[in-house]
């Protein structure tokens, strides 16, 4: 129930942070929040990341993907980079297709 919780409030919270950047403003609130819960939620983000791309593409007019794309790659690398620090660098990346 917890886990379940804790999913549907990172849904809202980056659901809203797409909808404040895609209508009110340009700076990129959801590419930030998107980088801190990929930091602390590792793999899981990456659903999440590709939707509210795909999102905010929609909500901006643009080519459908390429947010989605940016942000996948942002979340990607977000990983890479705290494996490369921590140390943990023999542990592989799970992506959503293995």
């Amino acid at each position: 129930m917890k886990k379940n919780l804790s999913k549907i409030i990172l849904g809202m919270l980056l659901t809203l942070s797409v909808l404040i950047q895609g209508a009110l403003t340009a700076f990129p609130f959801s590419l930030i929040f998107l980088v801190v819960s990929s930091y602390f939620w590792e793999e899981r983000i990456f659903p999440y990341a590709l939707g509210l791309g795909l999102f905010l593409d929609f909500l901006l007019g643009g080519h459908l993907g390429i947010q989605a794309m940016i942000f996948l790659g942002v979340s990607f690398l977000t990983l890479a980079v705290k494996r490369k620090i921590l140390g943990k660098e023999k542990e592989k990346l799970k992506l959503p297709y293995d």
